[in-house]
């Protein structure tokens, strides 16, 4: 179940801060700031046509060397590729469907990612296995239920992440454990449900990502933690339930991200929060239950980061998706409007970042996904009128050091 308690926690506020947020009041007399736009409609439930419609994406991924949008049809076992050029769709094609490779069936995609030379991957739920497409259509089952072969099953995978070397790492949510696959086909196990092997469990894990230098982060959905596995194997527990030690906690981890200075940032699905970890190893709390002071986050799902520091992190239950920029208050990038002209954003999950850093959202429950800029400006909720956000940001610049932080949980 869902959580909805939060502490508060507010920091004091120095003079020179409250002397620009007056600023802010005042520029906003004058109208300097943006207001929120819609994104525009990548996909609806019709997909491709009859018989090969869209339900449940649980996931989205850029393609940046095919210039494609990735989503699976988790229902009906499809995963489809849209091409697009400036918000308009031009074309929506399957790249594939439930027959799998041929020999080897795909039943419940889940979690997609593409590789750097373009490669398409896709998480089998049901099938329990993991697929590559290539550029070229060329389509290969790279790892089954067998998993390692020598005890390491592959059971409900679920998240997917590529490293720069094309080793492939999957979330097996059922067997609680990630596996690496290399290029060459071989399997290994990086860990386990022992975790660290030090009474902190991996259990029911959900998401993988891996960061520039090959080490790969996992959530323990069930053991309410995060673990880092570096290139040599060593595994380690960055963040557990107790979250920042400071009364925010960490509750059922779900989507899992590495920020532009390396920082490791999380949702807590039932905690209702974001946790970031900072490279120095401190934990901080980044977004409560309280979101933008007038829309909550309850529920997160999905974590993606863009350029210039921006995080992103849907909210599955109140239909919206947050932006987290550095020295800004948090702000909505999108919310159950979905495009503003009737196709609706419902149950936002999967996220990621396109190559001009416009924002991917993937609507399970209004079986369609947008894609588009969202507003480079947000002001804080009732304080400004629409306007100039641009000049509004200049002034500000650097003058304001995460003022999202007077909002913390």
């Amino acid at each position: 179940m869902v959580s909805r308690a939060a502490r508060s926690r507010v920091r004091p506020w120095s003079s020179g801060r409250r002397a620009l947020v007056v600023l802010v009041a005042l520029l906003g007399a004058f109208g300097l700031a943006s207001a929120s736009s819609a994104l525009d409609l990548l996909i609806d439930e019709d997909g491709a046509g009859t018989g090969l419609e869209l339900f449940t994406p649980y996931s989205i991924a850029w393609d940046p060397i095919g210039d494609r949008v990735i989503v699976p049809s988790y229902e009906n076992s499809l995963v489809f590729a849209i091409t697009r050029i400036g918000g308009v769709t031009l074309s929506i094609e399957v790249l594939m469907d439930a027959t799998g490779d041929g020999t080897h069936a795909l039943d419940g995609p889940w979690g997609v990612a593409v590789g750097p030379d373009g490669s398409v991957y896709v998480s089998g739920d049901n099938s329990n296995n993991v697929f590559r497409i290539t550029q070229g259509g060329v389509k290969s089952q790279i790892v089954d239920q067998t998993g390692t072969g020598v005890g390491q099953p592959l059971l409900s995978p679920r998240g997917l992440a590529i490293a720069q070397n094309g080793n492939v790492y999957v979330a097996g949510h059922a067997s609680h454990n990630v596996l690496e696959i290399e290029p060459g086909g071989a399997v290994f196990g990086i860990i386990e449900t022992l975790g660290d092997g030090m009474g902190n469990s991996l259990l029911a894990p959900l998401d993988v990502v891996v960061d520039l230098i090959g080490n790969v982060y996992v959530t323990g959905h069930f053991s309410d933690n995060v673990f880092r596995i570096d290139d040599q194997g060593v595994v380690e527990e960055i963040i557990d339930s107790t979250g920042d030690g400071q009364g925010n906690g960490l509750s059922r981890p779900w989507g899992i991200a590495i920020a532009s200075q390396g920082e490791v940032v999380v949702a807590g699905n039932a905690s209702n929060n974001v946790l970031q970890r900072e490279a120095n190893g401190s934990v901080v709390e980044i977004l409560d239950v309280t979101g933008d002071g007038g829309t909550q986050l309850v529920g997160p799902v999905g974590v993606a980061t863009g350029f210039g520091g921006v995080v992103y992190v849907t909210s599955s239950i109140t239909d919206s998706v947050f932006q987290l920029r550095p020295m800004e208050p948090p702000t909505l990038a999108a919310t159950g409007s979905g495009d503003g002209m009737g196709n609706l954003l419902v149950g936002p999950w999967g996220l990621d970042v396109d190559g001009d850093g416009d924002l991917l959202v993937a609507g399970v429950f209004s079986y369609n996904a947008f894609g588009g800029s969202p507003p480079p400006f947000q002001p804080v909720p009732g304080l400004l009128a629409p306007g100039v956000g641009a000049a509004l940001a200049l002034l500000l610049g650097v003058g304001v050091r995460r003022l999202r932080r007077a909002h913390p949980a």
